[in-house]
């Protein structure tokens, strides 16, 4: 099939803002110099991007690209954009990397805004633009609705190279803990001690590592609003020991902060969204998250993966169960039944015991290697995700999907709540 060809001619700081529609299409720098999100693209090679995708290439200085397919909407935007903060907070950083004293750690950046302000797309600008420039950094998303590794999740990547303008950066060595839920206030006391955590990792991370160390790293938050949201930014920056907090698009956000974090040594900035930002509907936060599970499991058109179903009889004593199910927070007991000495929000980081029913079909579990049931366990970084594809009672058999070919013979699968409707096996 021939695809219509469509050439944008770019000058110095625009962008061309586009959507997918319902065909994929091809995109090709003809001349110039144009970036995705901070990572440049190679000219002549066609990118593909699949329908509803959204992007951007910002253009340096004279370019010109070409788009075969169909588009839902595209245009130019001639120096309209806020490229030009964004490149002068990397040069800051840039300079105080090259400035890490040997007893120091690089810059630590927190992006903080209301929903749909840019935020993930900031943090990527400044990963791609500190490797470009010859840095490592940590990349922290505390996101669990969108996370960067896997939906339901807080975690920390490396950053060692550029994103892919489509796919993103990689996210095959994370640490990356199951919350079990979109909601970071749905079990506001675990998400609290899994940031705590996080940044301990982080902390340790950086003063080990030395390309780290100097790098530092970048923290991207989950969407910002009143009450227990707002509490838990100012909670992260502070066990992050944040120095530089960036404020998107929010100018009460940016003043209470100043106001709440004055005696700490952050400097907080306030910058606007680009306005290519555009609100997403609740299908495409949907589709978002159902992509990332896709790609763990099925891998991309340029690198596919061919995952395994697993089946084992659950009907025995759970010792000798191939996979032991727990869940992180209990259902909460009346004030007058709790036990002596026992907290009101204890409920909410107690582990127990899950057995195998119907209603855990689709539903995600993490994998970690099998320990007593703890606290501890809060705190482990998963080695893996599987998906339970069905529970068969009649014939007392689990189904489960692995993405990798080792055998998850005596492990521990912490549920989610995330679930994945895996209707589409082998089709990217």
């Amino acid at each position: 099939m021939t695809l219509n060809l469509e050439q944008y001619r770019l000058t110095a700081d625009d962008e061309l803002r586009f959507e997918v529609g319902g065909v994929e299409i091809l995109l090709e720098l003809i001349e110039g110099d144009v970036e995705i999100f901070g990572t440049p693209l190679i000219r002549f090679k066609k990118y593909p991007f699949p329908p509803g995708f959204r992007g951007a290439c910002y253009a340096f200085k004279s370019a010109t690209v070409e788009i075969a397919g169909p588009l839902e909407s595209v245009y130019t935007a001639h120096a309209a954009v806020p490229m030009v903060p964004y490149r002068n907070v990397h040069a800051g950083l840039k300079t105080r990397r090259l400035r890490v004293a040997p007893d120091q750690l690089g810059p630590k950046v927190m992006v903080a805004g209301p929903k749909d302000v840019g935020k993930s797309t900031l943090c990527k600008l400044l990963g791609n633009y500190a490797v470009r420039s010859g840095s490592q950094v940590l990349y922290v998303d505390l996101d669990p609705g969108q996370n960067i590794v896997f939906p339901g999740c807080v975690s920390c990547i490396n950053v060692e190279k550029l994103s892919h303008p489509l796919y993103g950066f990689d996210t095959d060595r994370p640490y990356v803990m199951n919350y079990g839920s979109l909601n970071p206030l749905a079990n506001q006391k675990l998400y609290d001690i899994m940031v705590e955590h996080l940044a301990e990792v982080v902390q340790k991370k950086m003063r080990m590592v030395e390309r780290f160390k100097k790098g530092g790293v970048i923290i991207d938050t989950t969407a910002f609003s009143k009450g227990n949201y707002y509490k838990s930014i100012v909670k992260a920056a502070e066990v992050f020991n944040v120095d530089l907090l960036i404020v998107l698009d929010h100018e009460r956000l940016f003043a209470d902060l100043q106001r709440d974090l004055k005696n700490k040594s952050i400097k907080i900035i306030h910058l606007p969204k680009s306005g290519g930002v555009e609100t997403r509907t609740a299908a495409q936060e949907t589709e978002y998250r159902r992509n990332i599970i896709q790609k763990y499991f099925y891998g991309t058109k340029a690198q596919p993966f061919y995952p395994r179903s697993f089946e084992f009889i659950y009907d025995k004593p759970r010792e000798e169960l191939e996979l032991k199910l727990a869940r992180i927070g209990v259902d909460a007991l009346p004030a007058s039944c709790l036990p002596y000495g026992m907290a009101p929000d204890e409920h909410q980081t107690m582990v127990e015991a899950v057995n195998y029913t119907p209603s855990l079909a689709h539903r995600i579990v993490s994998l970690n290697e099998d320990m007593p049931l703890s606290s501890a366990i809060i705190k482990k970084s998963a080695r893996g995700f599987a998906l339970i594809q069905e529970v068969d009672t009649e014939n007392k058999v689990v189904q489960v999907l692995l993405a990798e070919e080792p055998p998850i013979k005596f492990s521990l699968g912490i549920l989610s709540e995330v679930e994945f409707l895996d209707d589409m096996p082998g089709r990217l």
